[in-house]
C-alpha cells in the first residue's frame, strides 16, 4: 500500500515478479509527479495487480477488498505502507550504525541532529534506535510529510521500540542510549505530494548551489528546515531518501523477465 509514485511498491512489484510471487497493490492519491508517471509504466510491466483511489475517502473500503481478497486459496502477506514494520527498520538502523562507525572512527566530525523525511516512520525509527544501540543520542529532527492521522511522534517512538523487542528476541542485550526527538510539522501542507512557498524557495536555493537532486514530495519540504533558525549554530546531517537516478524501466523489466 502507497501512493502511486511508491518506491516501495514499485521496489514490492520489482521483488515479487524475480521470485515468482502474485503481487497486489492499493495506491493512494497523489498527484501527478514524476514518480508517478514512471510506477504507471512500470508496475503494469512488472505484473502487479494495484487498485487505484481517487480519493481518500475510498481508501478504507479499497483496502478491506484488496487486503482479504484471497489468492488461490491465500490471504495475502500484508506490507504497511512505507515498510512500517520492524522487519523493515532494520535496513535502516544498518545504515545508521554506518554513520555512527563514521564518526567514532573520526571520518565523519560529531553532529548535533540528523534531519529525517517522515512519513510514516521507518525511516525515523530506524536511524532513532539505530544512533541509541551505537551509543550516540544524536537529536532525529524527524519532518512529517504525511496525514497524522497516519504518522506523528509517538508512533515514530512505539515502532522503535517494536523493533528493538525483535532485536532482544535475536539475542540483543545492550541499553540504547536514545537522544531527543525534534518532530516538524510546519512543511506538510498543503497536502502530500504537494509543493508550498518555503519547499519552492529550498529547491531553488539548493539547484543554485549544486547539481544536488530534489523532488516535491520529500526532499524539498524537508530541506526547507534547513532555512529556519532552528538549526542554526547546529551540525546537521541531512538523511536523503530519494536516489540520485531513476529506475530504468527497460532494465527493471529485463530482469523481472529472466
Amino acid at each position: 500500500m502507497g501512493p502511486l509514485g511508491s518506491h516501495q511498491v514499485l521496489a514490492t512489484a520489482t521483488f515479487a515478479r524475480i521470485h515468482g510471487l502474485h503481487a497486489r497493490a492499493l495506491l493512494t492519491p497523489q498527484p501527478n509527479v514524476h514518480e508517478a508517471g514512471l510506477n504507471k509504466r512500470l508496475l503494469p510491466a512488472l505484473g502487479m495487480e494495484f487498485l487505484r483511489c481517487e480519493r481518500f475517502l475510498d481508501v478504507p473500503m479499497a483496502f478491506l477488498r484488496i487486503r482479504y481478497r484471497r489468492h488461490q486459496g491465500q490471504r495475502p502477506y500484508w506490507i504497511p505502507p512505507g515498510s512500517h514494520h520492524p522487519i523493515g527498520v532494520l535496513g535502516v538502523i544498518e545504515g545508521a550504525l554506518e554513520i555512527a562507525a563514521a564518526i567514532k572512527s573520526g571520518e565523519l566530525p560529531m553532529i548535533d541532529d540528523i534531519v529525517v523525511p517522515t512519513g510514516t516512520c521507518a525511516t525515523a525509527s530506524g536511524v532513532w534506535l539505530g544512533l541509541a544501540m551505537a551509543g550516540l543520542p544524536i537529536r532525529v529532527v524527524a519532518v512529517r510529510m504525511v496525514p497524522m492521522m497516519i504518522t506523528g511522534p509517538g508512533k515514530m517512538k512505539k515502532l522503535a521500540m517494536k523493533t528493538l523487542a525483535l532485536l532482544r528476541e535475536a539475542g540483543y542485550t545492550k541499553e540504547p542510549q536514545f537522544g531527543d526527538i525534534l518532530w516538524v510539522d510546519d512543511f506538510a501542507a498543503p497536502g502530500y505530494g504537494q509543493s508550498n512557498a518555503d519547499a519552492d524557495a529550498a529547491a531553488q536555493e539548493v539547484a543554485e548551489a549544486s547539481n544536488f537532486r530534489t523532488e516535491t514530495t520529500y526532499i524539498s519540504k524537508t530541506l526547507a528546515m534547513f532555512r529556519k533558525s532552528t538549526l542554526q549554530g547546529r551540525r546537521v546531517l541531512f538523511w536523503n531518501t530519494y536516489s540520485a537516478v531513476d529506475p530504468d524501466p527497460s532494465t527493471i523489466c529485463a530482469k523481472a523477465a529472466a
